[in-house]
C-alpha cells in the first residue's frame, strides 16, 4: 500500500473513530427518551391500546407480478403484562407463527428512529380509540342500567 493511501485511510478511520464516539451516546440518548415517551403514555392513561404501520416490504412474483408475500412491522402502544408498552409488531402479513412482538426500546436504532416519527400518529390512533371506547363503555352502562331495574322491579326492589 503506498504512503499516500495509507495516510488517507488514516484519516478515513480517525473520522470513523469520532463519528462512532458520538453515535454511542447519541443512541443512548434516543433510548432514554423513548422509555421517557413510553412513561408519559402510560402516564396519561388513555385505557386503550393503538397500532399504526411502521414499514412494509412486499416481494412480487417474476412471472404475474403478484405479491408472494409482504413483511410488515407495526408500531404498538398496549398492556403488555401489567406494564404498557412502546412495541414493535412484525412478521409476514397471513402468517401468524412468523410474527414476533418486542419492546420498541429495545429494537434496532433504525426501527427506533424510524418509530419516532411515526410516534405522532401512534398518539392520535390511541385518543380515537380512548374516545370510541367512551361511546362503547356508555352504552354498555345504560344496557346494565336498564338491566338492573328490570331486575329489581321483579324482585319487587326500587327501580
Amino acid at each position: 500500500m503506498t504512503k499516500e493511501k495509507t495516510e488517507g485511510l488514516s484519516e478515513l478511520l480517525e473520522r470513523g473513530q469520532k463519528a462512532a464516539q458520538r453515535l454511542a451516546p447519541a443512541t443512548d440518548k434516543l433510548t432514554e427518551t423513548i422509555a421517557q415517551i413510553e412513561r408519559a403514555l402510560t402516564e396519561q392513561r388513555f385505557g386503550s391500546s393503538a397500532s399504526i404501520e411502521l414499514s412494509s416490504d412486499t416481494e412480487y412474483d417474476d412471472d404475474t407480478g403478484y405479491p408472494i408475500y409482504m413483511e410488515f412491522a407495526a408500531l404498538a402502544f398496549r398492556k403488555e403484562g401489567k406494564t404498557w408498552r412502546l412495541m414493535i409488531d412484525s412478521g409476514i402479513a397471513g402468517e401468524p407463527d412468523t410474527w414476533t412482538s418486542s419492546p420498541l426500546i429495545n429494537a434496532s436504532r433504525e426501527l427506533r428512529m424510524l418509530a419516532v416519527d411515526r410516534l405522532p400518529g401512534l398518539v392520535a390512533a390511541l385518543v380515537d380509540d380512548a374516545e370510541k371506547r367512551i361511546t362503547e363503555v356508555e352504552a354498555k352502562q345504560a344496557t346494565a342500567d336498564a338491566l338492573l331495574a328490570t331486575l329489581k322491579r321483579r324482585a319487587g326492589g326500587t327501580p
